[in-house]
């Protein structure tokens, strides 16, 4: 796994370099609620994985936690364009997850790519109002 994470990070790094560090307020405005995740067939409480909301920020950070718990925290990139989502989580226990996404009004789909082996996951997120911005 740890060569999966560094591989991640230095990826998360060229692609947000190579965007010219461009951030999407679609993404990072508003915090995100899990609303569903599958993994192949099976669908996947929030509280059963630990995770209620996902929050990207500005600076290509995220945090993600339970009610008003944060959990935990990581880098990304996100590209528009390509739609492609990549997290790398600060907890070293944790692989990396790469997504592509498709975003429509208040909802986000992921769908996971096999590059990390999450091409059996599949989460809904919608936006919740917040004031953060």
């Amino acid at each position: 796994m740890a060569a999966y994470r560094k591989s991640a990070f230095d990826i998360v790094h060229y692609r947000n370099k190579e965007q010219g560090n461009k951030v999407y307020i679609i993404l990072e405005k508003d915090q995100w609620k899990v609303e569903a995740v599958f993994k192949g067939s099976s669908f996947i409480r929030h509280d059963s994985i630990g995770v209620k909301w996902i929050d990207f920020k500005d600076n290509f950070t995220y945090d993600y936690g339970m009610d008003k718990e944060k959990k935990g925290s990581g880098i990304y990139t996100y590209n528009f364009d390509t739609g492609l989502l990549l997290m790398v989580d600060d907890d070293i226990s944790i692989k990396p997850n790469e997504y592509n996404v498709k975003i429509h009004n208040d909802i986000i789909i992921l769908e996971g790519k096999s590059t990390y082996e999450d091409n059996n996951i599949q989460a809904k997120l919608g936006r919740l109002s917040t004031s953060k911005k």
